[in-house]
């Protein structure tokens, strides 16, 4: 017998070996299992379609520039924010059976692109035709091209073809102009991004040009009042509007209104001196209904629950969340009010507010910056003259955060989830036992 039970506890041995690699296999599975689930989830996470936003402002009686102010900052920053897609307000209210703005900039897109690579196979006369028609196509569409790339190849395209073919040094220089101011935050980088020597050399002169040249004027008029002026793609503030320190040559000036056919005009800078435009814009068809809209909106702003307002401003602009400031004069300063509605749910998610200490233009965009990361938690956003203002703002006063997002609570119940599903079957050591019937016993 003890013969036989030397025999056997060898086999018993290999047999409690397998059955803990069986264990170990089994375990190992469910953790990449686990790991392939978690990996699936934030794929499809960071896949998902990013929340449609437009924003409204309102300001009390005497504050209503001021308010119009606020709105073309928010609008930028809304535009220049990674986590969420701004709702173009006047693609939206321009488009219709005769003109949409989509096909139109992927039109002028294709013209560029065909241009560039007639240029590339030598055929400069034919593709300068091609790039003329693609900057003029281009430069009408400004008001609607999200992806300033367009612009700039356009532009740096056609410079390229009109050194090639022979045009003059002032000519050269103008052109380069015109890449540097319409194109302001890659103006340090445009020399090194260009391979051919006599296009760089052009760019630089055209540098030196805007260094030493005395800046001029430019007044903006516009019957519509408070109307936003935007200076090469930047908003720099409401008509009637005083820009000094302009830069040497030619400019971009778009002016825009919600409810009206935005316009675009190239304005050359003329050193020492004033330059005048007027502007005038015409209403589109649905303006009617969007003032209505807005006053609905002033009504209940504030409330718990979207009004009617915001309810049917969700079917004209289809749009998912709206960012809603109420400024009011506060001291010297000003207070913005923010609140963050769900156009879904018809429900007010968030509320913040800041203070503007003194009026000018600074301020203004660090306040409106902390009034957007405390509503919806972004990172570092920029000011309207291309430069990087704080992540918050002075004042700020936030209403909620990080931790009263429903998004962040979601994910931490994902990831709660998948790790007590990981952590049950790793320390779990009970395992089916055999009956000796041909089942199994299962133990709980």
């Amino acid at each position: 017998m003890r013969a036989a039970a030397r025999r056997e506890a060898p086999r018993r041995s290999a047999a409690r070996n397998v059955e803990e690699d069986r264990v170990a296999a089994r375990r190992l599975a469910a953790l990449c299992a686990a790991s392939a689930a978690s990996l699936w989830a934030a794929t499809a996470a960071s896949q998902a379609p990013l929340p449609a936003v437009t924003g409204l402002c309102f300001g009390e009686t005497g504050q209503e520039r001021a308010a119009a102010e606020v709105c073309g900052i928010l609008d930028q920053q809304l535009r220049e924010a990674p986590t969420l897609k701004a709702v173009e307000v006047d693609r939206v209210m321009v488009a219709g059976a005769d003109f949409d703005p989509s096909d139109a900039v992927k039109g002028a897109r294709e013209l560029i692109d065909e241009g560039a690579e007639i240029f590339k196979a030598g055929r400069g006369s034919r593709s300068l035709r091609q790039l003329r028609r693609g900057l003029e196509a281009a430069l009408m569409l400004e008001p609607w091209i999200l992806d300033r790339s367009i612009l700039a190849d356009a532009l740096l395209w056609n410079l390229r073809a009109e050194v090639t073919s022979g045009a003059t040094q002032d000519q050269a220089t103008a052109l380069a102009l015109r890449l540097l101011n319409f194109t302001p935050s890659m103006r340090v980088t445009w020399p090194s991004a260009v391979e051919e020597e006599p296009v760089r050399a052009i760019i630089e002169r055209a540098q030196r040009r805007l260094d030493t040249q005395r800046p001029g004027r430019l007044e903006v008029q516009c019957p519509v009042a408070h109307s936003e002026v935007f200076l090469n793609g930047r908003f720099v503030g409401v008509t009637p509007l005083l820009l000094g320190n302009l830069p040497a040559g030619e400019h971009l000036i778009r002016v825009r209104k919600t409810g009206y056919e935005p316009v675009v005009h190239i304005v050359e800078s003329v050193p020492s001196s004033l330059v005048t435009l007027d502007v005038v814009l015409s209403p589109t068809k649905n303006i009617k209904i969007y003032d209505g809209l807005r006053d609905k909106v002033a009504v209940d702003l504030g409330a718990s629950a979207a009004g009617a307002g915001l309810v049917d401003l969700r079917a004209l602009l289809v749009v998912d969340q709206a960012i809603v400031v109420r400024v009011t004069a506060k001291g010297d300063g000003l207070k913005l009010e923010g609140f963050l509605y769900d156009m879904r749910s018809s429900q007010l998610l968030l509320s913040a507010t800041a203070r503007i200490e003194d009026r000018s233009g600074e301020a203004r965009n660090s306040a409106v910056g902390g009034l957007l990361q405390s509503l919806l938690a972004l990172p570092v956003v920029t000011s309207n003259v291309g430069e990087p203002a704080g992540p918050s703002g002075p004042g700020v006063e936030p209403g909620g955060g990080l931790l009263d997002a429903w998004w962040f609570w979601a994910g931490m119940g994902v990831v709660t989830a998948g790790a007590l599903t990981t952590g049950i079957v790793l320390f779990v050591d009970e395992e089916p036992v055999p009956t000796g019937r041909g089942g199994l016993l299962l133990r709980f």
